[in-house]
């Protein structure tokens, strides 16, 4: 598996390179050098040999060995067991990708994650594979270098990522697709995942994409705890929706397909929870970690909940514990008349 992670992995830094990102020739991508045993590899040293004893954030359990692959350096960093978080495990995979720069600064890099199993951890625990060019001198993953965007929005209820995917450079037919992940902080109801998935395709279909939904569990803040939701199946929960059709189609039997007509986005609240100042304005809400934003009308709160009306007219609740103590304090003195 490792050995075939890298293979695609050199694959695509060539397609990279053949458009131009480096400013020199492709290169033939040959079978990748075989994996060593990583709990016996050695340790110590750089040229095919691992390098051991950094502590990165507090986290020192992993280890990483720098190759030299025709004329793509490999910088290979190993998890013998998951930091915390997903940004620690950036962070260790970054500092990795350093060390193989001192090294070989005029060299094309790729930096990419496993774990014992020799299996390619998600993107998502540690932010996808990562390359660095010396025409450029940053170390950006490949999905930057190819200027696809990731969102995120606390939807209240559930947080919700959209991915910007596209067929590698050279590939025929090319398309682009967008990959979503729903996380629910506990597992939900087949009528929950049902009523989410809906309403973001009905939020996507503007973009006119296909699209595929992945239900997980887990810390919003933290993708390491993402987990796929079993259905009842046994299959992980996966929403497929096509563009030119309309039909969203789930990979288990949630009742009847979901067509355009069936689509129906949440109604505009027309009474307001406890807004004593009807002239609202949009404006920028933050998350009580920082981490997420979203524009929104301010519709009013009550009982510690707040509730938000989105510029399509949909509206949001959410725990006002959730939001920012700026966002907080703004409603307070919006409540007070102020």
């Amino acid at each position: 598996m490792r050995a075939f992670c890298w293979i695609v992995g050199i694959a695509m830094m060539a397609s990279f390179v053949a458009c131009g990102g480096a400013g020199s020739p492709a290169t033939t991508p040959t079978a990748a050098p075989a994996a060593k045993d990583p709990v016996t590899a050695p340790r110590g040293s750089v040229g095919g040999k691992t390098m051991d004893g950094m502590t990165v954030e507090g986290f020192d359990d992993f280890y990483f060995e720098i190759e030299q692959h025709d004329k793509i350096v490999m910088c290979q960093v190993t998890f013998r067991k998951l930091p915390p978080t997903a940004d620690i495990a950036e962070s260790v995979v970054r500092s990795a990708m350093q060390s193989a720069i001192k090294k070989h600064p005029n060299q094309e890099i790729l930096g990419m994650a496993f774990d014992l199993n020799e299996d390619a951890l998600p993107d998502r625990q540690y932010g996808g594979a990562v390359t660095y060019k010396p025409s450029d001198k940053q170390i950006l993953t490949m999905r930057e270098r190819d200027g696809l965007k990731t969102t995120e929005q606390d939807q209240g209820e559930y947080l919700v990522q959209v991915e910007e995917n596209k067929t590698a450079t050279g590939i025929k037919p090319a398309r682009r697709w967008l990959t979503v992940a729903i996380v629910f902080p506990k597992s939900p109801s087949e009528n929950e995942v049902k009523i989410a998935a809906v309403r973001e395709i009905e939020n996507l279909k503007a973009r006119q994409l296909d699209a595929k939904v992945f239900i997980h569990t887990g810390e919003r803040a933290n993708k390491i705890t993402w987990r796929q939701t079993p259905a009842p199946n046994g299959k992980f929960m996966l929403v497929e929706y096509k563009n030119a059709s309309g039909v969203i189609a789930p990979n288990w039997n949630w009742g009847d397909l979901v067509g355009p007509s069936e689509i129906k986005p949440e109604k505009p609240e027309t009474t307001p929870i406890a807004d004593p100042n009807p002239a609202s304005t949009a404006r920028t809400w933050t998350s009580a970690d920082g981490k997420f934003t979203t524009e929104a009308e301010f519709a009013g709160s009550m009982a510690g909940k707040v509730k938000l009306r989105k510029a399509d007219g949909t509206t949001v609740t959410l725990e006002a514990d959730k939001l920012s103590e700026a966002d907080r304090e703004w409603i307070k003195k919006r409540a007070a008349g102020k």
